[in-house]
């Protein structure tokens, strides 16, 4: 038998070493104890701090280590998550990091997330700087393609991704939340971190629904973003839209298994032009500060999010959050004041992704097309904070203080809220919430404690692993875990010469037990993947995950690494030992 490696067995032989280590570069055991040859395989794993993201220091850790064990130079840098994401999806400077992928519901976004015409642009558009011509076909077929063929289409794109492993998916996490208040019920119709999870309550069975009734609810969080930005154009950096769900409404909302209409009052395909969607506007919609919201606000939203210069300018500014969904679209024509055609060259669903995107005012954000960064392709749009937010939600700004409180507030003239007897106000019911407060503290300790406490209703849906046994000693606080749209992941830069290699890129996943990590680093609340897509309809059987990874099974059992087997696959894929045990390029 060779030798064998175990996580446990050197996290605890380096404890000392890496005790208390928050942000910074943290070098594994083998650079403390001594340096290889200068022609050593060198990379660097990027990460969140711990006080951020226990799981991904953990992973970073897990991996450096066992590719220290296997000769090969490792180091960890631990980031906050707002300069990780900078770092990563905007200048491309890393080797491999740890990270978390917010998956959408329709497969869709694998187009933006490999296709190489996106491999120099900046957000969730390939940050991998992956290439390949058979990919490129298939993420483009699959846009124009019916159900049946589109499945297999995307199967087989999957198992690209599977065979060349530019990313590789770890763990779908569990959303966990402590729930302290019995004011409300409803918190399962949708999942914890869905856009929809707070529109979807409900007061509880016997309290009391008189107007003056306490129906405020104060959720602790440790994010303190939504309290210094509110702006949509924006990805928040731990997934969660809290906030900003509430305050801009898209044209189409997922759910009860597809994109409904939302804003929208209905869509249809032009009988004059089979590539021209027609959407009809809900009637008498208005934005927070009372303007109407018309047909002209949806051809400048799509337009907006195409150049947020509008033209004005020789730099080129998409907005990378949405590219994916709004390149779908290649001109808007405004029929009248609540109809607006898309012309979309693909089927569906595909095409109604792009009515997915919220609608920003014309008359706010046509003001903020100044070039700001021309290098990163930024104007005044990306980078303001957005402090006196206007949408069309079924919530309003009201106050915040920075770093501490976000207070909103119901939007009366919503259509969830001013007419029950449509088909969405029958569906949803008026919004049970008068008042939003989002109460920042410093840790998942504190969340959990002021709950406890009375101090707050509910924590956020992100607590981690580790405070589900807090949340259950807690009195009067109960659990909620439903599954989550994040996906836990390894993203190689492939631009990198080692990373190049794709025999090296599957040799270095093969040291991580997928099912290990799902059971230990997240205490079993998170689901093992083996493609990066939600939902087994999408999933070929040959890729499905059945205790192991059908493509990059672990070099071990039980999350015991067999040294010499992994050694081993390195050889095969392409590289050499010197004989102090250190790899090297041939």
């Amino acid at each position: 038998m060779g030798t064998t490696f175990t996580r446990r067995k050197l996290l605890a032989a380096t404890a000392g070493l890496t005790a208390g280590a928050s942000s910074g570069c943290v070098s594994s055991i083998g650079n403390l104890l001594g340096g290889g040859p200068p022609n050593q395989v060198s990379v660097q794993i990027k990460a969140q701090p711990a006080d951020q993201d226990t799981a991904s220091v953990q992973i970073a850790r897990t991996l450096a280590d066992r590719l220290q064990a296997v000769g090969i130079n490792a180091t960890v840098e631990l980031l906050p998550a707002s300069q990780l994401y900078k770092e990563v999806l905007e200048q491309h400077a890393f080797d491999i990091y740890v990270g978390r992928f917010p998956a959408l519901p329709d497969p869709d976004y694998l187009y933006a997330l490999f296709h190489s015409q996106y491999g120099g642009d900046t957000g969730w558009q390939n940050p991998f700087g992956f290439a390949d011509v058979g990919m490129d076909q298939l993420i483009s077929r699959q846009r124009t393609q019916a159900d049946g063929d589109r499945a297999g289409t995307i199967g087989e794109a999957l198992g690209i991704v599977a065979r060349e492993q530019p990313m590789s998916p770890l763990v779908r996490s569990d959303a966990i939340a402590g729930i302290g208040t019995g004011r409300f019920e409803g918190w399962e119709q949708f999942p914890a971190r869905d856009p929809l999870w707070l529109v979807g309550l409900q007061q509880a069975n016997g309290s009391p629904v008189e107007p003056q009734a306490d129906r405020s609810l104060t959720v602790a969080t440790p994010d303190g973003e939504p309290t210094r930005s509110l702006n949509p154009l924006n990805r928040r950096t731990n997934g969660l839209e809290i906030a900003t769900s509430l305050l801009y409404d898209p044209l189409g909302r997922y759910y009860d298994g597809q994109l409904q209409p939302w804003l929208a009052e209905s869509w249809f395909w032009s009988s004059d032009d089979d590539d021209e969607l027609i959407v009809r506007l809900k009637p008498d919609l208005q934005w927070h500060d009372g303007t109407p919201l018309t047909a002209a606000d949806v051809a400048f939203t799509y337009r907006f999010y195409s150049d947020a210069t509008m033209g004005k300018s020789d730099t080129f500014a998409p907005v990378p959050r949405y590219q994916g969904r709004t390149d779908l679209v290649s001109s808007v024509r405004v029929a009248n004041d609540r109809t607006v055609g898309l012309e979309i060259d693909a089927a569906d669903p595909v095409a109604t992704t792009a009515l997915s995107v919220p609608l920003v005012p014309r008359h706010v954000w046509r003001e903020r097309t100044d070039v700001v960064d021309a290098d990163r392709g930024l104007t005044s749009a990306h980078t303001s904070d957005n402090e006196d937010p206007v949408g069309s939600g079924p919530m309003v700004f009201d106050s915040w203080s920075n770093g501490r409180s976000l207070t909103l507030t119901r939007n009366e003239e919503h259509p969830l809220n001013r007419d029950t007897s449509s088909r969405l106000g029958s569906r949803f019911n008026e919004l049970a919430l008068t008042e939003l407060e989002l109460l920042v503290a410093p840790s998942d300790i504190t969340v959990v404690e002021h709950v406890a406490q009375n101090n707050a209703d509910i924590t956020s849906p992100t607590l981690g692993p580790s405070s589900v046994d807090r949340v259950e000693d807690a009195d009067g606080v109960d659990l909620l875990t439903t599954p989550s749209r994040t996906i836990y992941h390894l993203g190689f830069n492939t631009r990198r010469p080692v990373l190049r290699n794709p025999n090296f890129r599957r040799a270095v996943v093969r040291l991580l037990d997928k099912q290990a990590m799902a059971d230990d680093i997240f205490g079993g609340y998170a689901t093992p993947l083996s493609a990066p897509v939600l939902g087994s309809e999408w999933t070929p059987e040959s890729l499905q995950f059945d205790g192991t990874d059908p493509q990059v099974p672990f070099l071990g059992s039980d999350d015991e690494l067999n040294e010499t087997d992994a050694r081993e696959t390195f050889r095969e894929a392409g590289f050499r030992y010197t004989d102090g045990g250190y790899l090297v390029q041939r």
